[in-house]
């Protein structure tokens, strides 16, 4: 999966995240209707998510929430 870095803001941590369907921003709801799959640090734009052997993820869709560094 990709994304565009922000520009301008150092030390973001970008977050992604799992569901089986869209989900709307007003559904977001961490472990319920979207489920954390990993983190990487700024200065990244691309992440490999691997599907654990025996595990079916479809249908899929990938979310990218960012956090500034003050949290």
């Amino acid at each position: 999966m990709t994304w565009t870095d922000q520009i301008g803001a150092e030390g973001e941590v970008y977050h992604i995240w799992w569901s089986n369907f869209p989900v709307p921003g007003s559904q977001f709801n961490e472990n319920s209707s979207l489920y954390w799959v990993t983190s990487v640090p700024d200065g990244f734009g691309e992440e490999i998510v691997d599907v654990p052997l025996g595990v079916t993820r479809d249908p899929s869709y990938y979310f990218v929430t960012s956090e500034d560094r003050y949290g």
